[in-house]
């Protein structure tokens, strides 16, 4: 059987979701649904599933969209929890080795064991590792009393970090490092970070994703398929019309069907931008991990931008001799006028970037989410993604959008929880 005759299923007329868009969230709440054995349909308007996560191919090179390097997948982690409840064994993803956080000053490299992490700080904030140590042993406590008990675990996702860091008058400069890590992972500065997903930073390793979250999208496409959901590629945004009993009508060129809720899994307003590279493998520095983290600015925290680089020998990201490179900005958007200043950084990172690189412009898959519709504008501008009710109660949003993949995978929990 040919690979879009299995994926366009089978036809329903009456489903219990019917879900608008195929971004992450989307696919996670009809995946968890599907397994549940009830009836879920999920209308695309591009060809493949991914919504904001389908990566961009240019020239020969395929270059994620979103982060590589995410926790949710450590023990009782949002991620892993979804894998398991799904049955997902996934193997490509492997952990990370290590990642680097390049700060206006300083870079340091942090390793999957704490000790040898606590070595770069040591080496790097020699005047207060005496602090960070005693930082360090705070946090195991609190992990330690999370694991045995569930009024600790209760109270760690609901008390924020702010208390535990204020006791340790660490520097700014120290607070940077950990705090450009919580928003690049989180979406929040670490003040503001839960102290469960505190302890998650410090005390494990976030896993790799080499080609970003696209074969996560794969992986629950699979699943729906299998417990007989329906996927309809290349259609366009269906008409919604209220039904008798509150639930939902949609009018589809593949025709009509009848849906007790419906997901909006759209586009919001665009709030990061990108660039994408091929770099020739000997314009890679030394010593560079697939991974960094970098703020340009201390004074300017929400200026931190990623770099990904694909590996070595891949040439299903890159043509051969070269290196697929991927840099993002969780927190500035597109300037259209000038795409050119987001090269400035870069380059402080990688000196001889122009010399063996080709640089391209700023782009985007068009036909990969649909736009979302102008009754619930304005609820994607939430600082984090997250599951929202429009204005009819069988009516529900996730913003699908490429920085929070354990965000919206939550979100699509909740919205399971729901039905």
């Amino acid at each position: 059987m040919e690979r879009s005759t299995l994926l366009q299923g089978g036809s329903l007329s009456k489903v219990d979701l019917a879900v608008l868009g195929a971004g992450l969230g989307g696919l996670a709440a009809a995946a968890i649904l599907a397994r549940q054995k009830k009836k879920v349909i999920v209308f695309a308007p591009g060809k493949e599933a991914g919504g904001a996560f389908i990566p961009a191919r240019i020239d020969g090179y395929q270059f994620p969209l979103g982060p590589t390097l995410s926790f949710g997948n450590e023990r009782a982690g949002i991620l892993q929890q979804l894998y398991t409840e799904l049955g997902i064994s996934h193997g490509d993803m492997v952990r990370s080795t290590s990642y680097q956080v390049a700060l206006p000053d300083r870079r340091l490299t942090v390793h999957p064991e704490k000790s040898e992490t606590l070595e770069e700080l040591s080496r790097e904030y020699p005047k207060e590792i005496d602090g960070i140590t005693r930082f360090f042993q705070a946090v195991d406590k609190i992990a330690a009393r999370s694991s045995n008990s569930r009024v600790s675990s209760f109270l760690s996702r609901r008390r924020s970090s702010k208390t535990l860091l204020n006791r340790y008058r660490f520097s700014r400069e120290l607070l940077s490092f950990f705090d450009i890590q919580s928003r690049y992972f989180f979406g929040q500065s670490v003040h503001d970070l839960p102290l469960s997903k505190l302890v998650s930073m410090i005390n494990t390793s976030p896993l790799y994703e080499p080609h970003g979250f696209k074969r996560v999208a794969e992986l629950l496409l699979e699943v729906i398929l299998k417990h007989d959901g329906v996927v309809r590629f290349s259609e366009p945004f269906p008409e919604m019309v209220p039904q008798r009993g509150n639930k939902v009508g949609l009018v589809a060129t593949s025709g009509p069907v009848e849906s007790r809720a419906v997901l909006l899994n759209t586009r919001g307003g665009f709030r990061d931008s990108f660039n994408f590279m091929g770099i020739m493998n000997q314009g890679v520095p030394v010593g560079m991990r697939h991974g960094v983290i970098s703020l340009p600015d201390y004074n300017r925290p929400d200026d931190l931008f990623s770099l990904t680089l694909s590996t070595y020998g891949d040439e299903s990201a890159a043509p051969r001799g070269k290196r697929a490179l991927t840099a993002w900005f969780p927190f500035r958007a597109p300037d259209r006028d000038q795409p050119g200043t987001l090269l400035d950084p870069i380059r402080e990172i990688i000196p001889f970037l122009d010399d063996f690189s080709d640089t391209m412009d700023v782009q985007r898959p068009d036909d990969t989410q649909y736009e979302t519709p102008s009754a619930m504008q304005g609820r994607e501008q939430a600082a984090m993604v997250r599951l929202e009710r429009g204005s009819d109660k069988n009516l529900y949003f996730i913003s699908d959008e490429s920085g929070h993949p354990v965000q919206a995978v939550a979100a699509a929990v909740r919205m399971a929880e729901i039905l």
